[in-house]
């Protein structure tokens, strides 16, 4: 069938320009969709990873507002505590001339040797 096709010169046309119509017809609906589609999907994953990064940085902004609730929390607390040790502090040093007179305090003699190991290993 061929060599008769390829005999008969306007035949042979005819065969070459349907062959080539039909190749163009596939490569445009066959090669033009992988495309298309390549495209869509790439699309897709770049939307994904937008999305995920866009997750990432509102979550790290939540912790971090969070923390810095808590932190101040806490700032508060510990400052309100340090006025209640402050004030307790007070207190004992009044009380302490009760308990130790300045005749006992005079007659304690603490050795220099005593005094340099405590200062040394504080």
């Amino acid at each position: 069938m061929l060599t008769e096709i390829f005999a008969r010169p306007v035949q042979f046309k005819v065969f070459a320009i349907a062959l080539a119509g039909s190749v163009a017809v596939a490569f445009a609906t066959g090669a033009g969709s992988t495309w298309w589609l390549r495209d869509q999907m790439a699309a897709k994953a770049q939307l994904k990873a937008a999305r995920d990064e866009t997750k990432a940085v509102a979550t790290t902004l939540r912790r971090t507002i969070s923390a810095g609730v808590v932190g101040d929390k806490i700032g508060a607390a510990s400052a309100e505590r340090q006025v209640e040790i402050h004030t307790v502090t007070r207190e004992i040093i009044k009380e302490v001339p009760r308990y130790v007179t300045v005749k006992g305090d005079a007659g304690c003699t603490v050795p220099v040797g005593f005094v340099r190991l405590h200062d040394a290993a504080a």
